[in-house]
């Protein structure tokens, strides 16, 4: 990958579960070194990880389950290097906006 040609690269997907992120094969986390790397060549490159399915169940969670997974999440983010987390939700429900809205703070 020429790590000039994006800004930013996405790993997708990681996907989580009662609000925790579940573990990935040795081969993703390889691909994760591979990609943070990259920013060896291009240190203003930003490599993020993308989780998706679930979010109306994780939005929609008492706020200990949200606690478990910001805590977790940042954990996951630190421990491979990323530089951010892209959240893949592709269809919320029209009363989910503000839940969605009180999850991203």
């Amino acid at each position: 990958i020429d790590p000039f040609l994006c800004t930013h690269l996405i790993f997708a997907f990681a996907k989580f579960k009662d609000g925790e992120l579940i573990e990935v094969s040795p081969s993703d986390i390889k691909i994760y070194g591979q990609m943070v790397d990259l920013k060896l060549k291009n240190p203003a490159l930003k490599v993020m990880l993308s989780v998706q399915r679930g979010f109306s169940e994780l939005v929609n969670s008492d706020d200990d389950t949200l606690k478990k997974f910001y805590k977790q999440a940042i954990h996951y983010l630190r421990e491979y290097r990323f530089d951010g987390i892209d959240l893949d939700w592709e269809f919320p429900k029209a009363n989910e906006k503000e839940k969605y809205s009180r999850f991203l703070k």
